[in-house]
């Protein structure tokens, strides 16, 4: 799977701070300034492979290009629109007339490289016209500092612009907010993906439209990975809201996968006063599970569940215990 935003290197909060170095606290960022670059290049050579791709945009004189949806949402607005539509599938669009080939694949182009080589005068008005039907904002304004470049008088220093990577910086973190709001995202994850990362996907939109019998052995895996037992209990809660009336009848079994005597008392009382609970064929279930919580800690023994470190309590060569 392709990482949208990798590790990076930067001076810690201490070493900007004399005053916070007596601490002896240090946190490190690693970047690869080129990972950018690297992502989008992979990107490319799937498109010219027709690998993954999953958008057909034509020209109304039959000029195709297949594309990856996700690449060109960075880029347009109409494409982005279109991934709310919850398209899970391969996908076509024909442009408006007005739209010719040379536009359409400089806006490609840019795209997945972050550049528009062969931008010149005489496909100036080609490019601009593309770029306003896909509404690609970022297009228009290269365009638009084109043409104002043509007009200045010889010798006028010309305003900084935008570098190629820059551009692809940009277009990956429109990805990663595509991804964050659960758009784009169609692939099926293997379910080791899913046992690792549960604490995210549990908090995308496709999460909630999750098979019960699935959701069902991902909560009784000893696999799963989660930085506390309240995680799993919001995951459930989260499921089941989304449609209540057919899935309130699963609490019951759902609720017996959650390790209750292993939250903190302060995550217990979260659970306590959640609003699932107002449901009063509910209240059993809960008093059940207070029950449980207040056990003695024999019963505890068979309850297991891999916790991972929560990055404010966690840094860098340094270990933190969890007070609550």
């Amino acid at each position: 799977s392709v990482i949208l935003q990798p590790p990076q290197v930067g001076i810690s909060s201490s070493q900007r701070d004399p005053g916070m170095a007596a601490s002896n606290e240090e946190t490190k960022i690693y970047r690869k300034d080129c990972y950018s670059v690297e992502v989008f290049s992979a990107f490319n050579e799937f498109r010219k492979s027709s690998l993954l791709t999953d958008l057909t945009l034509s020209t109304a004189d039959g000029k195709s290009f297949n594309v990856h949806t996700i690449v060109l949402a960075a880029v347009s607005l109409l494409v982005r629109r279109n991934l709310t539509k919850n398209i899970s599938c391969s996908w076509s669009r024909i442009l408006d007339p007005e739209v010719e080939d040379i536009g359409l694949e400089a806006i490609v182009e840019f795209a997945y490289t972050g550049s528009i080589p062969n931008l010149n005068r005489d496909n100036l008005d080609q490019i601009r016209t593309a770029a306003q039907t896909l509404e690609a904002s970022r297009v228009l304004e290269i365009c638009n500092e084109a043409e104002e470049e043509t007009t200045k008088p010889a010798g006028h220093k010309n305003r900084d612009m935008i570098s190629s990577t820059e551009q692809l910086v940009i277009g990956l973190q429109f990805i990663r907010q595509l991804w964050e709001d659960g758009l784009g995202c169609d692939v099926i994850l293997t379910d080791d993906f899913v046992l690792r990362q549960f604490q995210k996907v549990a908090c995308t939109p496709k999460f909630k439209d999750l098979p019960a019998r699935q959701l069902m052995n991902y909560l009784r895996s000893h696999a799963l990975c989660v930085s506390s037992e309240i995680v799993v209990f919001q995951a459930v809660v989260t499921w089941i809201q989304a449609r209540p009336t057919a899935r309130l009848r699963l609490a019951k079994a759902l609720m017996k996968t959650i390790h209750f005597p292993l939250m903190t008392f302060k995550e217990f009382k979260e659970v306590q006063n959640h609003n699932i609970w107002s449901k009063h064929s509910l209240m059993p279930l809960f008093q059940s599970i207070f029950e449980d919580f207040c056990s003695d800690e024999t019963r505890t023994q068979n309850q297991c569940r891999i916790y991972l470190l929560q990055p404010s309590r966690t840094k860098f060569g340094h270990t933190y215990k969890k007070y609550d």
